[in-house]
């Protein structure tokens, strides 16, 4: 097995788990033994495709951004874990699921939608975030931006799957707000494209209308220096029922895909 079929098949593993429900794991000295073969390996890769730089070079630079992944790794997971644990409002009594999110550790875009819905008859499945038709969607989307996996992070404003017939309520929306900032302050995207009304008006602290605050960017405050670019638009689950709005989510898309200059 060649080193990179070994990384293919751990990456598969770990989604695995993770569809398994499987949100961290436990730390242990064979778990940290494993990890640090693994660096070894990632090492000798590195210096097999770089011969030609000194070897305290490539000693050197590969710990540090391996350190700086490991923190990000260390803390979303962690974190995944507390949501999978949340009890701070009523919604966990009915979790199905819980949505930290997915993908990448240092993403161009981060995309917050509203909530994961379950039914008896479509049951939220783990690696869902919107569901799984919605989220067929959103991955046409970006590749058609000509964003790559580890450009996204995606997750929700609610982090338990809730059932359709429910609503959430201002007051469960803010009990997960902690998380999403959080989430937003440790992957330090350069841009933020809310998908829904909820979404929207629970990081703009607006009461307006999807409909009055998407087509133009708003500045999501993280502290008093600093702020994201955030362009609101339409849900995959309202597109999918509305498809003549398909038009100008991707209007606002494309405004997106021009501001982090992709090709």
């Amino acid at each position: 097995m060649t080193r990179n079929e070994f990384l293919r098949s751990l990456r598969s593993l770990v989604q695995y788990h993770r569809s398994c429900g499987v949100a961290h794991y436990r730390n242990s000295a064979s778990l940290r033994a494993a990890l640090g073969n693994l660096d070894g390996l990632i090492e000798k890769s590195h210096q097999e495709l770089s011969p030609g730089l000194p070897a305290a070079h490539t000693q050197a630079a590969q710990p540090i951004a391996a350190l700086q992944a490991g923190g990000q790794i260390n803390a979303l997971t962690e974190l995944a874990g507390e949501i999978g644990r949340c009890t701070n409002c009523p919604l966990h009594q009915s979790r199905r699921v819980s949505t930290a999110g997915f993908g990448g550790l240092q993403p161009k875009l981060l995309v917050i939608g509203d909530w994961l819905c379950h039914t008896d008859e479509h049951p939220a499945l783990q690696d869902e975030i919107f569901g799984a038709a919605q989220d067929r969607m959103l991955a046409k989307m970006t590749a058609a931006m000509g964003l790559e996996e580890n450009d996204i992070f995606v997750t929700n404003i609610i982090k338990c799957s809730v059932a359709a017939t429910r609503v959430p309520t201002a007051e469960q929306v803010n009990a997960c707000a902690g998380f999403l900032r959080q989430q937003i302050t440790t992957l330090e995207p350069e841009l933020i494209c809310t998908m829904g009304t909820a979404a929207t008006q629970a990081l703009l602290s607006t009461t307006a209308s999807l409909v009055q605050m998407r087509g133009r960017f708003h500045a999501y405050q993280i502290d008093r220096q600093k702020s994201i670019k955030l362009r609101p638009t339409f849900h995959p689950t309202y597109l999918l029922k509305n498809p003549e709005m398909k038009k100008p989510t991707w209007d606002d898309l494309q405004a997106i895909k021009r501001q982090l200059g992709t090709s």
